[in-house]
């Protein structure tokens, strides 16, 4: 279950910070940005996984978060599908037009911030840092989600999406004071086999029903992964603040909602982080 933490975070000191993955729940961290910003919290170091290594870079460049937001308005969702046989299901030529648009030839060394990058090496399926090169093909490595995203081929190295590996990518950061923002946690609501529809108990569709064992597998699986690297970080002697936002009202495809999601964001910073 979740729990509602609160979280005294002393302002004087800088911290690093992790965005975890999972597609469109991923956009509350548009929100967590717009509250540290809020709250004067100084961010030394950024890592972030997957499609929300995005916001990591953003902020990294300096970004804000309501450019940020205003860039996600901009983006028409539905034209991204893109349903081909060999490269996945979304086009990458129009999402790479985005990411030129938002970084063009900059590197991850040159950020205003220092930014890792975390993705998933296919020959040896171990995680990757990316601590150079070009943003936008940094972050294309990352994305590279099996069935969503062809692997990447990125100088000599074929790449694959990073949660795979480190879907919360602490182990990415060196700074010792580390704020780690976690997306896929779930309330452990029941998996319903039937719907009321009236007063009648209508079993579900079979492809909607295992669709959600599916999900919750999948985000067993992630959970597991995170917990790892958070038992890890506290091994080494991080001093580790996680925070699990609770956005489970809201699906993976869920990208149409970003402006409810970006605000549950920062709802649930203002519900978690007490000063």
């Amino acid at each position: 279950m979740l729990k509602k933490i609160y979280i005294p975070m002393p302002l004087s000191r800088a911290y690093s910070l992790a965005f975890g993955g999972w597609a469109a729940r991923g956009l509350a961290h548009i929100g967590v940005v717009q509250y540290l910003e809020e709250q004067g919290i100084c961010i030394e170091e950024l890592a972030g996984t997957s499609m929300w290594a995005i916001i990591a870079a953003c902020m990294a460049t300096g970004m804000t978060s309501q450019e940020m937001r205003k860039s996600v308005g901009e983006i028409q969702f539905l034209k991204l599908i893109d349903l081909n046989l060999f490269d996945g299901v979304i086009s990458w030529a129009l999402v790479s037009k985005k990411f030129e648009e938002l970084f063009g030839n900059q590197n991850i060394e040159d950020t205003k911030i220092p930014l890792s990058i975390m993705t998933t090496d296919m020959e040896s399926w171990e995680a990757k840092i990316l601590r150079t090169g070009r943003i936008v093909d940094a972050l294309r490595a990352s994305i590279s989600l099996p069935g969503v995203f062809a692997p990447y081929q990125w100088e000599g190295h074929t790449y694959l999406d990073g949660w795979l590996k480190a879907n919360l990518p602490i182990q990415a950061l060196n700074g010792n004071n580390i704020i780690a923002i976690t997306v896929i946690r779930e309330s452990g609501r029941k998996i319903e086999t039937h719907k009321k529809i009236l007063d009648f108990q209508i079993k579900r569709w079979f492809f909607a029903y295992n669709y959600d064992i599916f999900r919750r597998s999948v985000s067993m699986l992630m959970t597991t992964n995170e917990d790892l690297q958070i038992a890890l970080a506290k091994e080494r002697g991080k001093n580790i603040q996680v925070f699990q936002l609770n956005t489970d009202g809201y699906e993976y495809y869920d990208f149409l909602k970003y402006n409810a999601i970006i605000e549950l964001g920062y709802q649930e910073m203002h519900r978690l982080f007490k000063l």
